[in-house]
């Protein structure tokens, strides 16, 4: 990264995290406000505002808040909470401002709405194994899936369930899964002919399916992302 980029964020910048805190709750209008989206269009000008007035090279038009449109992404946001963080870090009077307050906030609100976050427990312990993998005995299983182990009864997934930090199963297993637990790192791996309706079928599915791997084509990704 350059770090000369940091000197001036610009406006769009700005206005992602600005517009974030309004649709996170970070800032928002007092109970029965009269016109309340007003009222936070002006806090962010403000905040925003203050935010603009830290960069190092001020652009001679100021800031004018303007609505980021459509869906955010958190991954977007939270890198944009932490170029600001560190852009004005040893600007004036930057601890305990407004807006440090509010990049703060937003950014650990943009960190709780990862995919998947919810999923994680709150107390973490050390996986007792790495990585899994459940089909019904008889059914379609990855001939070369290597370093998963592959368990056929549904009692010893289930004692193993929580114990593992990834499990790999296959469609013929989906029907089998409602009774257990919301996890994280749950894969569906499908052959290519499967994967459309596998896909719908995942999207409604408890527990949560983080995604569906088409295999052989998921292989290199299993590999590298998940280290087996």
């Amino acid at each position: 990264m350059n770090l000369n980029q940091l000197r001036s964020l610009p406006a769009d910048h700005i206005d992602l995290i600005m517009t974030s805190a309004i649709s996170f709750g970070v800032i928002s209008a007092p109970p029965g406000t009269p016109r309340p989206q007003q009222v936070v269009t002006a806090m962010a000008q403000r905040l925003g505002t203050g935010l603009f007035l830290r960069n190092q090279l001020v652009e001679p038009g100021g800031y004018r808040y303007r609505s980021v449109e459509g869906p955010l992404d958190v991954r977007d946001v939270m890198k944009a909470c932490h170029a600001a963080q560190f852009a004005y870090r040893d600007t004036r009077l930057w601890v305990g401002s407004n807006e440090q307050r509010v990049v703060d906030a937003v950014a650990k609100a943009a960190a709780m709405r990862i995919p998947g976050y919810e999923l994680s427990p709150w107390v973490w312990t050390r996986p007792t194994e790495e990585a899994i993998g459940y089909a019904p005995a008889g059914s379609w299983w990855p001939a070369d899936l290597d370093g998963v182990e592959r368990i056929a009864d549904l009692e010893d997934l289930a004692a193993r369930w929580t114990t593992a930090r990834v499990v790999i199963v296959t469609p013929a297993a989906l029907p089998e899964l409602p009774e257990l637990l919301a996890r994280p790192r749950l894969y569906v791996i499908v052959e290519p002919e499967l994967a459309v309706d596998t896909i719908k079928r995942s999207n409604s599915h408890r527990p949560p399916i983080d995604s569906v791997l088409v295999w052989p084509e998921a292989a290199q990704w299993l590999r590298e992302e998940l280290l087996i």
